[in-house]
């Protein structure tokens, strides 16, 4: 006889499953019935079936995951004028920056395996600077949180802190729901999801530069890149406590705090492994960036014309793969094979392709989007249309899938860009690219935001106040940072 309990979990699984059927039915109405709506000028009958595709996909992504509605939107596309199936995997798959995603993450694997992470928080919280210094002490929690999420990535950092801050708040004699623990795991947890996209060669970064490129033609130059997002989250890091003095937080109980205990593990510092491991990352980061600024007609130029971020990426991981300690490689391939993403990079794929082919020249929805917006521009100059691409950005980011809302914004900026229209592009694009990281209101907005509503210190009302709070502060500090720095640098 089947247990309450059991019968429960079969009844949710049914649940699933018909809600999964219904989900495909809207997206297969979408990628295959969208295009026979009578296309309104400019846009072409090929230009509503790719419309409908990106509908589907957008819709899939949004209720569905990563995996398969990516498969089928590839299986859609050969459907269209764009050519058979063939073509569109080599469309999809035949990229560069698709590769330099797959070596860069299995690539990083290697710190998350080192286990250097977790000795960075230790022992940066036991710094003389910091004791008796509650707010240096939130602030380097805060910076060492975006560290991390660097090196190791936001799902990894954000497994590693939750546990480590929950405890660390309880021994303080904090509450559940106080305003200093809600405000502090909002922040720190935003500040190392911030990260991902610091580089147009790595993760987040990777995958909305490459976006626009691929619809524009425009390269961003890395280093411009990375300084702009280097100074939006050290300015979020360095900020966000002063913003929670001024909420009312209460610091008081960080005054006598003590992280010696947090430090025994490593007592002994960093050992071989994480010193070879963290040695090839910044000697790699210290080359990607420092080319990216010489000019390209020199000796040096020439190479990273010639090698690309890519190449230097692939340097890294054979090194990687090839240096040992005690017998085993800095990265153990099967390892980081096993848990890497490969949803994602399906859908990096057929996103970009789906992008490309939207703003191109024979669907017409470019000139149609154009069109459209273009007065709306006239009306609110620059700054104000800057400012109002932020506000739909972090609000549609937080009620819907992130990755879907970044891919429809970024599209927006590619058919302007294309049809003539005048804005700081670079700017509109870092921002969309940043603000669709914040993803924190809500469980269902991101993974971080899941992350966040799962903290044993929070309560969801809470986070649901003090999350938006911290999304119109990222909003005006983005603004504030990324326009001059951007019109400055590209």
């Amino acid at each position: 006889m089947k247990s309450l309990r059991e019968e429960d979990d079969m009844s949710t699984e049914t649940k699933k499953k018909d809600l999964t059927i219904v989900h495909l039915v809207v997206i297969l109405a979408c990628m295959f019935l969208f295009r026979l709506i009578p296309a309104p000028a400019p846009i072409t009958p090929y230009g509503m079936a790719v419309l409908g595709i990106f509908l589907g996909l957008v819709y899939g992504w949004t209720f569905c995951g990563m995996l398969w509605p990516s498969l089928l939107g590839m299986v859609a596309l050969a459907f269209t004028d764009y050519g058979t199936f063939t073509q569109v995997a080599v469309g999809s798959w035949g990229n560069a920056n698709l590769f330099m995603l797959i070596v860069g993450t299995l690539a990083c694997s290697a710190i998350g395996q080192s286990n250097s992470s977790k000795l960075i928080i230790a022992k940066l919280l036991n710094m003389n600077l910091l004791k008796g210094r509650p707010l240096v002490i939130i602030t380097a929690l805060f910076l060492i949180s975006s560290l991390m999420g660097f090196l190791a990535g936001s799902v990894v950092t954000a497994i590693i802190l939750i546990p480590l801050t929950a405890q660390l708040f309880e021994s303080l004699g904090y509450k559940k729901g106080d305003k200093f623990v809600v405000m502090s795991v909002v922040g720190i947890l935003t500040a190392c999801n911030l990260t991902i996209g610091m580089f147009p060669f790595l993760g987040w970064g990777l995958m909305t530069a490459a976006t626009v490129t691929a619809s524009t033609g425009y390269a961003f130059p890395s280093g411009a890149w990375f300084v702009c997002m280097l100074a939006f989250v050290v300015m979020f890091d360095v900020c966000f406590p002063f913003l929670m003095k001024l909420c009312g937080c209460d610091f008081s109980k960080l005054q006598n705090a003590d992280f010696a205990e947090m430090n025994k593990e490593f007592e002994n510092g960093l050992d071989k492994r994480q010193k070879l491991v963290l040695g090839g990352m910044l000697v790699f980061i210290l080359c990607a960036v420092t080319l990216s600024f010489l000019p390209a007609e020199s000796i040096f130029g020439q190479f990273n014309t010639r090698v690309t971020s890519a190449g230097l990426m692939s340097v890294l991981m054979v090194f990687y793969l090839l240096v040992k300690v005690d017998g085993k490689p800095l990265l153990d391939m099967k390892e980081a094979a096993a848990n890497y993403f490969w949803d994602l990079t399906i859908l990096f794929a057929i996103a970009i392709l789906v992008s490309n082919v939207m703003t191109s020249e024979g669907t017409g929805i470019s000139i149609f989007c154009a069109t459209a917006i273009t007065p709306i521009m006239a009306k609110l100059g620059n700054i104000g249309f800057l400012a109002v691409l932020c506000i739909v950005t972090i609000f549609l980011t937080n009620v819907a899938n992130n990755m879907a809302v970044c891919f429809i914004m970024l599209n927006i900026i590619c058919m302007m860009f294309n049809n003539g229209v005048v804005f700081n592009m670079p700017a509109a694009v870092l921002m969309v690219t940043m603000l669709s990281l914040i993803g924190i209101v809500t469980p269902a907005s991101s993974v971080i935001g899941a992350f966040i509503h799962s903290h044993p210190g929070v309560t969801p009302t809470a986070v649901y106040k003090w999350a938006t709070v911290t999304c119109l502060f990222s909003v005006i500090l983005m603004l504030v940072i990324i326009v001059p720095l951007s019109s400055l640098l590209f």
